[in-house]
């Protein structure tokens, strides 16, 4: 949120939401792969679904917090004077789940032969 909200000003919406997005990628991959699912070993595999998986999470986030800033306002005028942090919000929870059930049955699934 905090490379959002610095770069929201001088870039706009979109700009700055792509940019806080893959940020964030790069501190995912290393915080999922040795912390959340353990996955210790280097493999090429996981780097080249990683990317894909972040890819189209991607594009659901900066469509989901473009639709969220132009369709909120309609909605609720009340809403207007938070449009950016509401898409912001709500384009993290989509993407954060998405890349979650990702990472876990499809990067970083772990093979039967190798939990037993």
């Amino acid at each position: 949120m905090a490379t959002y909200a610095l770069l929201l000003g001088p870039l706009g919406p979109d700009p700055a939401k792509a940019i806080s997005f893959l940020t964030a990628c790069c501190v995912a991959y290393l915080l999922n792969k040795f912390w959340t699912f353990k996955a210790h070993a280097h493999s090429w595999s996981e780097i080249s679904k990683f990317i894909g998986l972040y890819s189209a999470t991607f594009v659901a986030n900066v469509a989901v917090n473009q639709i969220v800033i132009t369709v909120a306002p309609q909605l609720s005028p009340a809403l207007k004077p938070y449009i950016y942090q509401l898409g912001w919000l709500t384009a993290t929870g989509v993407s954060t789940i998405l890349n979650y059930l990702g990472q876990k049955f499809w990067v970083f699934r772990k093979n039967s032969a190798e939990s037993q």
